[in-house]
C-alpha cells in the first residue's frame, strides 16, 4: 500500500530574537502540518536561511533568503498527535523548552 502524507496547514512563526554574550541573531522558523496515511498528524519544521549570492551578469550581490528542512533539535519526527492543534502544541512546547536551554547553555 502507497503510504503518503499531505499538507493540511502550514504555520509561519514570527522571527525569535536570540542574544547572547556574543551575538545578536534571530530564528525564523515555518511549521508544516502533515496528515499521514494512517490519520495521524505530523509536524516538518522549516528555518528561514539567508544566502548571498554573486549574480553572473550583474556586479551587485543579492540576498537570497531559503526555506530549509531545520536541524534544530526539536525531533519532529517522533510527533505523531491525534489532531493538527495537538501536534502543533508539541512543536511549539519543545521549541520553547529547546530555546530556553540552548539560552541558559550560553550564559
Amino acid at each position: 500500500m502507497l503510504k503518503y502524507s499531505e499538507v493540511i496547514k502550514v504555520v509561519y512563526f514570527d522571527p525569535i530574537e536570540i542574544e547572547t554574550p556574543d551575538e545578536v541573531f534571530s530564528l525564523t522558523f515555518k511549521a508544516e502540518v502533515l496528515k499521514t496515511s494512517n490519520d495521524s498528524y505530523r509536524i516538518q519544521l522549516y528555518e528561514r536561511e539567508y544566502y548571498t549570492v554573486q549574480p553572473a551578469f550583474f556586479p551587485e550581490h543579492a540576498t537570497e533568503a531559503a526555506w530549509i528542512e531545520s536541524n534544530f533539535p526539536i525531533e519532529c519526527e517522533t510527533i505523531a498527535e491525534a489532531s493538527p492543534e495537538r501536534a502543533l502544541e508539541v512543536l511549539i512546547e519543545r521549541l520553547q523548552n529547546t530555546l530556553k536551554t540552548a539560552l541558559e547553555d550560553k550564559k
